[in-house]
Formats: structure tokens, C-alpha cells, sequence
């Protein structure tokens, strides 16, 4: 579990998101409760991959495409040129 809770802090902090430090030491949660919030804190963890890998995939086909419009852009001026040009 602290590995899942050292993943989360990063990413907190890699996205500059703020934390609330009461400074306190709450009381340990009972085992049921341990249970849960291990629970949570994985799916939290799968969900918060999927989401960075879903957004290195949008990125990557932004380039992609921003990449292709320049060049249909080049592409239909080049045309333009042929056939205006004559």
C-alpha cells in the first residue's frame, strides 16, 4: 500500500495539484478499514495508468495529425500552383 500511496503523492505533485498538511497524525484505521482504503488506493493507482496512458496516445496522434494537416496544406498548395499556374 505505501508503494500505490508514494505513486499517487508523485503524481499529485507532478501536476502541481495542492495538498492539505494539517500537520496531524490521525489514529491508524481498523483492519476493515485497511482493507477498503487498499482497495481504493490500487484502483485509484490503474485508473490514474490509464489515464497518463491515454494521454501520451492523444498527444502522440496530435502530432500525428498536426504533422499530416501540414502536410495537405503543402500538398494542396502545390496543386493550386499546377493548375492556377497554367
Amino acid at each position: 500500500m505505501e508503494r500505490k500511496l508514494r505513486y499517487l503523492e508523485r503524481e499529485i505533485k507532478k501536476d502541481q495539484i495542492p495538498m492539505l498538511d494539517t500537520g496531524e497524525n490521525p489514529d491508524a484505521p481498523q483492519p476493515r478499514e485497511m482493507i477498503d482504503l487498499e482497495a481504493t488506493f490500487e484502483k485509484l493507482e490503474n485508473e490514474l495508468r490509464e489515464v497518463n496512458r491515454n494521454e501520451e496516445t492523444l498527444k502522440k496522434n496530435f502530432s500525428e495529425l498536426t504533422e499530416l494537416k501540414h502536410i495537405l496544406r503543402k500538398t494542396q498548395t502545390f496543386f493550386e500552383e499546377i493548375y492556377f499556374g497554367q
